[in-house]
């Protein structure tokens, strides 16, 4: 019989708290003001020694314990940062380096990841300086892309491995625009300070006496991993239907943790269903999983012990339920969800074993402070912010409903009235972090969860589990098994993508300061604290209708202005005046999967207050300035079209055509004598392309708009060359303005001394990376610009700029948000000058 908790466990039921918050606090405070490892413990020493010393004073005591918590906290999360990360000042160098495999490989559908640590510089055809100052270099994140001769070759690695490679380093540095993260703070994080590319996978050699390590050899965990990878591979290699490799892809997701196979596509329809938690392996798995093994065990164990005690019966079972847990949990991939669940389940077990009942909440407090000791990056994951939330909220509700639950026990509306009562307390607490991080939240997410999670829970969840096994085995009974669950779990599938389109969901976005933001969690605690299920959801609807009502927050600036976001090699400028909103081009999409639309003009345009377009602009069909733009047509309300009135010879416009009558949005074909288009208080002019343009150069035929705003003019030149600037120039246009979008990224053969002078500029804009690819933008360029006294903007120095025009022109630079840095040092290709300039001379003359 389980006896109350005693006095050391009510200390804990106080104290865990405490020390989790402390903990907390001392990553928080490691992560914004940089501590280094010996600070971390000389304070943690220092609580420690006074704890020892105040004996008589228990509350002084106490204190000092926090202390030593936060230090620990501290400690953690800098002894995990590279502190070799300063070493590594160069913007890009190609070198050969030792390291040793200390993480991976792993792959997605686009790419491989390996992590190199305990790297060094050696003697090579790549370094610069066979001898040089700092042999140490940090933490090296390998990539290459899956299915070609660098990624195999990654793939062959092993963890543990010491390896001498042909890579080519360069700093992490991320875009920097309104709504978007700090791409180095979080790679920091995770312990990594530079990027490689291998350069040659015939030039990766792995040096054999390191190859004895014990470590690196295999053991359990590496076979189960191992095996998984095989079961992964067998699921999402599928060459049977669509529906059936959907299917395989869902499998994989749900039992083996792995949703690289799964669509973007479908993704996003689990996303906008508000159901896209349960394609994460979590503690429903485990609990399952748990539940299962634990009655199984139970019932031999009763055939075999007989008249033992009964108790003998039930810690055998859990116990032997613990161990398959743990099994199962490096099968799905030892994710956080996971390890909150497992550690959970083993604290249950121990206190169990002391015959006590276990306070409420301590055994997930103990979680996360296991899960900070071992991982404290993990604390700035959105997954295990919403992962502990919503486990301490429903396990909150499940105590604040118990006279709900007895009072209707035995009935069928008891599952279902607690089901609504769980998923309305999960949205509620979770809303405001999701809403919180800039993604979509779905309104219709109780309704859907309420017939979601039964279904996965227990049809689709144990057959993707069962099918994860009987995939390895070989067979005809198996692969006909197999085979009819993927049936079945892509028809689930297709229902999700069918609903998804079909059903008029608005997602819900957001931006909150604090006082909103506590605001907000303070209404979901009352949804987590009120008894009735009915006070819950109507609590819940007003969560989301406060999220649906929120003011957006404008960041920076006066309106109107015009920002041009930092989307490295591309373009995307907002022209934002008082009552019209106009997108000119979208930024890149990649051949793996993804585009900039998605990842950084998106959240940009929802964090300055964009809710819908009068009209988005595609220049011309270059794949680095309309590829971001189908995700804006699919996910804003978007008035007009605009495209260049050119021959559309390889189709390259037709996705974004099909998508704007998909919408119903007007499609207008744009060229040089047309009326002026009027947008609010903007005014559009087009000044090219001349409708008898040919085909021969999708850059010279790149829309050129000259916009009015405010009383001050804009030149949006698109990626024209001399040869289009020379045509303005000699029909004689006026082609004055107040700030020049420079041409082509910055390119050499773009922006002549005479197209300068007759534009006469205060501000010119420079989109381009500040890695300075395919040599832009050029030196040359930037020279003509500052000879002409203009002043220069580039996104790869300054990250997202914005040009306000009231009440003066001035240009603001980078719009401020939190992890923003100040102005790059970024050379401008330097190693292209001396061809540029061969090619280039006449352009540079007057």
């Amino acid at each position: 019989m389980l006896r109350p908790p005693g006095p050391g466990i009510r200390f804990v039921q106080y104290s865990l708290p405490l020390l989790a918050a402390a903990q907390t606090s001392g990553v928080l405070f490691a992560d914004v003001f940089f501590l280094s490892p010996g600070h971390a413990l000389i304070g943690g020493g220092f609580c420690f020694v006074l704890h020892g010393a105040t004996a008589i004073y228990p509350r002084l005591r106490f204190v000092c314990a926090l202390g030593a918590g936060f230090f620990l906290g501290a400690f953690c999360l800098t002894a995990s940062i590279d502190s070799d990360s300063s070493t590594f000042l160069g913007l890009s160098e190609d070198a050969v380096v030792e390291a040793t495999v200390c993480d991976g490989p792993s792959s997605s559908k686009s790419h491989v990841f390996l992590k190199l640590c305990s790297a060094t510089r050696v003697p090579g055809p790549g370094s610069l300086n066979p001898a040089p100052d700092f042999s140490h270099l940090p933490n090296i994140a390998v990539r290459a892309r899956t299915g070609e001769a660098e990624g195999l070759r990654l793939m062959q690695l092993k963890r543990g491995q010491r390896v001498r490679s042909y890579l080519r380093l360069s700093r992490i540095e991320g875009l920097r625009n309104p709504g978007g993260r700090d791409a180095w703070r979080q790679a920091r994080r995770q312990g990594i300070g530079v990027n490689g590319r291998l350069l040659n996978a015939a030039l990766v050699v792995r040096l054999p006496e390191f190859d004895e390590f014990s470590w690196a050899s295999p053991g359990p965990v590496e076979w189960i991993r191992r095996t998984r990878s095989r079961a992964a591979g067998l699921l999402l290699n599928s060459v049977d239907s669509l529906r059936i490799e959907s299917g395989g892809a869902l499998m994989a997701a749900l039992a083996l943790g792995d949703r690289s196979g799964l669509s973007r596509s479908a993704q996003e329809s689990f996303s906008r269903l508000g159901v896209s938690h349960l394609l994460a392996v979590s503690g429903l798995h485990m609990a399952l999983l748990v539940g299962f093994s634990y009655r199984a065990v139970f019932w031999v164990s009763r055939m075999w012990v007989g008249s033992r005690p009964y108790r003998d019966r039930r810690q055998l079972a859990l116990a032997c339920a613990v161990v398959l847990a743990a099994g199962y949990s490096v099968w799905a991939g030892f994710g956080v969800p996971v390890q909150r669940s497992l550690i959970l389940f083993f604290a249950t077990w121990v206190i169990w074993l002391s015959h006590r009942r276990p306070p409420m909440g301590q055994a997930l407090t103990l979680a996360f402070v296991v899960i900070l000791l071992f991982s404290p990056s993990a604390l700035f994951e959105l997954g295990m912010q919403l992962s502990f939330v919503a486990t301490a909220g429903l396990l909150f509700a499940a105590r604040f409903s118990e006279r709900e639950r007895l009072a209707s026990a035995g009935s069928f509306g008891m599952t279902f009235t607690q089901g609504i009562r769980a998923s309305s307390v999960a949205i509620a607490l979770t809303a405001p972090l999701i809403v919180q991080a800039g993604l979509p939240l779905s309104p219709s997410g109780l309704l859907f969860n309420v017939i979601a999670i039964p279904w996965v829970t227990f049809i689709l969840l144990p057959l993707a589990l069962v099918g994860s096994v009987l995939v390895l085995i070989p067979g005809g009974l198996a692969e006909s098994t197999v085979f009819f669950m993927k049936w079945l779990l892509g028809w689930t599938m297709e229902v999700a993508r069918v609903v998804s389109d079909e059903w008029p969901l608005v997602p819900l976005y957001g931006f909150l300061n604090w006082p909103v933001f506590v605001f907000l969690l303070g209404m979901a605690f009352l949804v987590v604290w009120v008894p009735r299920t009915v006070r819950s959801v109507t609590l819940c609807f007003c969560v989301l209708g406060w999220v649906a009502s929120l003011p957006v927050i404008h960041l920076t600036g006066v309106m109107p202005r015009i920002v041009m976001l930092d989307v490295a090699q591309g373009d995307a400028v907002l022209v934002q005046g008082r009552s019209g909103i106009v997108l000119v081009d979208g930024g890149r999409a990649f051949e793996a999967g993804g585009d900039m639309g998605r990842s950084v003009v998106a959240p940009a345009l929802r964090a300055l207050g964009v809710n819908n377009l009068a009209a988005v602009v595609a220049s011309h069909s270059d794949i680095d300035h309309r590829g971001g733009l189908p995700y804006i047509l699919e996910n804003f309300p978007v008035a007009e079209l605009w495209l260049p009135d050119v021959p559309d010879g390889k189709g390259a416009f037709k996705s974004i055509r099909e998508l704007a009558e998909k919408h119903g949005i007007t499609i207008r074909l744009l060229a040089q004598g047309d009326p002026d288009r009027v947008v609010g208080d903007l005014r559009f002019k087009t000044l090219w392309p001349m409708r008898s343009a040919s085909e021969d150069s999708v850059n010279e035929n790149s829309l050129v708009l000259r916009v009015e705003i405010a009383g001050r003019r804009v030149l949006l030149t698109g990626d024209i060359g001399e040869r289009s600037e020379w045509a303005l120039f000699d029909q004689g246009l006026d082609l004055r303005a107040d700030v020049l979008k420079v041409a082509h990224h910055g390119s050499a053969r773009s922006s002549t001394n005479s197209f300068i002078r007759a534009v006469n500029p205060e501000v010119a804009l420079v989109s381009a990376s500040c890695a300075g690819l395919s040599g832009l933008p050029s030196p040359l360029t930037l020279q003509r610009l500052e000879k002409a006294d203009v002043s220069v903007w580039w996104t790869g120095r300054a990250g997202a700029v914005e040009v306000s025009f009231e009440p003066n022109l001035e240009v603001a630079g980078s719009i401020r948000v939190s992890g923003w840095g100040g102005h790059r040092i970024c050379p401008a290709a330097e190693s292209s000058i001396g061809g540029e300039l061969a090619r280039t001379l006449p352009l540079a003359l007057p």
